[in-house]
């Protein structure tokens, strides 16, 4: 009761869709102290080191004067970017 396989071939087509969008997406200034500019028209999500997340927005200029100090990770269409308020 042997199960014997022989001329196995595999493949496959799948590609990486990442849309530009992404690739060209800018956050400035970093580090920022009042307010980031996210150059990216979509739903963004900011996020403690930790995991926490503390803010969703649409807005390209976004008031992180009431965070404190430290690294944050702003998540912009499941990718994630890193800014630092000082």
């Amino acid at each position: 009761n042997n199960l014997v396989l022989d001329n196995i071939n595999i493949t496959s087509d799948a590609t990486t869709n990442i849309e530009e969008s992404n690739i060209n997406t800018r956050i400035f200034p970093n580090p920022a102290s009042d307010k980031i500019i996210v150059e990216f028209d979509g739903l963004k999500e900011i996020y403690t080191v930790l995991g926490k997340k503390i803010l969703v927005t649409k807005n390209r200029i976004i008031d992180i004067s009431g965070l404190e100090s430290g690294i944050y990770l702003i998540r912009t269409n499941n990718l994630d970017f890193r800014f630092i308020k000082h």
